[in-house]
């Protein structure tokens, strides 16, 4: 009769956890090693994400293991992923969208940031800046107006890929890429040492090499940012990009790595809402930072950027920024403009669907939100960070 009793217990109490199980979370699956996942970053600060993971050990604690390999630019790591020389790259929605023709395998699993930084720069003493045309005019539209139409025959140098952006700030005043002289370079360092060589008019780039010249007043003047002169192609998004095989076969792996990033960017918060600014987080991502792009970027300098010129998002930010259908910058709504602007430059024969086909944010982080085990790792309290080196 006690045995009886005994073995009721045990199935109730096993009907028990399995019922709690299933109400709060989907089925754990089980990692015996560490699942080593290599990962192609360009020299932008969005990417050091993944370098400053892998220094404090986050990665290691959600079961992957990463491997960096570096690209002085997104010229060639598409290409890499193709191959089979990586799992997964960190590239902005825009260069995805541009390279769907040539690349249909690739899709955008993860999110990352929306990149608020582009900056056209422009010579002291020959262009005015943003603020003085400004003050001259009293009228914002007026002062973005008389900015884009003087850049009619000038040189733009820049990147291949930030054609989309210079052409969709032209077309606000009726120009085209062909009223003007794109002088490309293959990655944004050597376009930014031309220009501070002399070579061209006007440059647009990343947000170090023109941090780097706006540290250089007398030479080198701010005409305009993303909210005052740009089109709406300039607000880049961030994303993380695999290959469809990858993506059917490692979806486990890949849920992983969204929510290490997440767990990652809680401490990226801390040191921006807590105004550290020489919190270990932004040290390492301007270490990192600075040793991919030969520059001399301070702590100071890597939090007022993050603070302000890009919102890497937290688990909580990317659905209300950028995945929420409600929001303002729902992905689409930019996704589906740069689209067409790729059209425009010949890069697309036509409309592909984004969302069906391309563009997976929505279901990773769905996905990713009925995890507990991977939730309750992105949530538990966070510890004083170290260096796994040391």
């Amino acid at each position: 009769m006690i045995k009886k009793i005994f073995t009721s217990l045990i199935l109730i109490s096993l009907m028990l956890l399995t019922f709690v199980f299933n109400l709060y979370g989907e089925k754990t699956e089980e990692i015996t090693e560490l699942i080593k996942v290599k990962i192609g970053i360009t020299p932008y600060g969005f990417a050091m994400m993944f370098p400053a993971m892998q220094e404090t050990g986050i990665d290691h604690e959600f079961g992957i293991d990463f491997e960096i390999v570096d690209f002085p630019s997104s010229a060639g790591t598409f290409q890499a992923l193709v191959r089979g020389d990586l799992d997964i790259v960190n590239e902005d929605m825009s260069v995805h969208i541009a390279a769907i023709q040539n690349a249909p395998e690739i899709v955008t699993f993860g999110t990352n940031n929306l990149f608020k930084g582009f900056i056209l720069i422009g010579r002291k003493g020959v262009d005015k800046s943003y603020k003085e045309v400004l003050a001259e005019l009293g009228n914002a539209d007026e002062a973005k107006m008389k900015i884009l139409n003087s850049m009619k025959g000038s040189e733009f140098v820049a990147a291949p890929f930030f054609a989309g952006v210079i052409s969709d700030a032209l077309q606000q005043v009726g120009l085209t890429l062909d009223d003007v002289n794109h002088i490309q370079f293959a990655d944004d360092q050597k376009a930014a040492s031309a220009y501070i060589s002399g070579v061209g008019d006007f440059y647009l780039g990343s947000l170090p090499q023109e941090v780097k010249m706006l540290n250089m007043p007398d030479l080198f003047v701010n005409m305009g940012g993303n909210t005052e002169i740009m089109g709406p192609a300039s607000l880049f998004y961030g994303g993380i990009q695999t290959t469809r095989k990858y993506y059917e076969d490692d979806y486990d792996t890949l849920l992983r790595v969204q929510a290490a990033f997440y767990r990652g960017v809680r401490y990226l918060r801390q040191a921006l809402e807590t105004d550290d600014k020489h919190h270990l987080w932004i040290q390492l991502m301007r270490e990192h930072l600075n040793k991919r792009t030969a520059g001399t970027m301070t702590d100071e300098e890597m939090w007022y950027n993050e603070m302000n010129y890009e919102e890497i998002f937290s688990y909580e930010r990317a659905w209300e920024v950028a995945l929420d259908p409600k929001s303002d910058l729902y992905w689409k709504i930019t996704g589906d403009y740069q689209m067409h602007v790729e059209i425009g430059l010949g890069h697309l024969d036509g409309p592909v669907d984004l969302k069906k086909d391309y563009m997976f944010w929505e279901k990773t982080y769905a996905d990713l939100s009925k995890r507990r085990d991977l939730m309750d790792l992105i949530n538990k309290p966070l510890t004083p960070l170290q260096r796994k080196t040391q």
